[in-house]
């Protein structure tokens, strides 16, 4: 990507974003899309506001016995009321936790 991107730097950021859509009672994967930019376009850093967009894999939430419809109120609870997100910090942790585990 170097070449496409003509650069020499070594790092680029990268964007993974995973779409989940609700059509009556069924719950689907929709899709996931990635981006990678141009360290001319996009410094390959990590500000807040990336930081506040970091969710955990729906594959992986299910690996942990969530259930799609876990996922869903988890999300429509952080979008509609960011502060209950905080309820979840908990949770949140022991999964970081567990999703660390695996990379050893």
């Amino acid at each position: 990507m170097r070449k496409s991107f003509l650069t020499k730097n070594q790092t680029a950021k990268a964007r993974i974003m995973e779409f989940m859509v609700k059509k009556g009672k069924f719950i689907y994967n929709y899709g996931i899309v990635t981006e990678i930019y141009s360290p001319h376009f996009r410094k390959p850093r990590i500000y807040d506001a990336d930081r506040t967009q970091i969710n955990i894999p729906i594959s992986a939430m299910e690996s942990f016995g969530f259930t799609k419809e876990d996922v869903w109120i988890s999300l429509e609870k952080k979008v509609i009321a960011p502060s209950l997100a905080k309820l979840y910090s908990s949770v949140v942790a022991e999964i970081k936790e567990e999703v660390a585990a695996f990379r050893v």
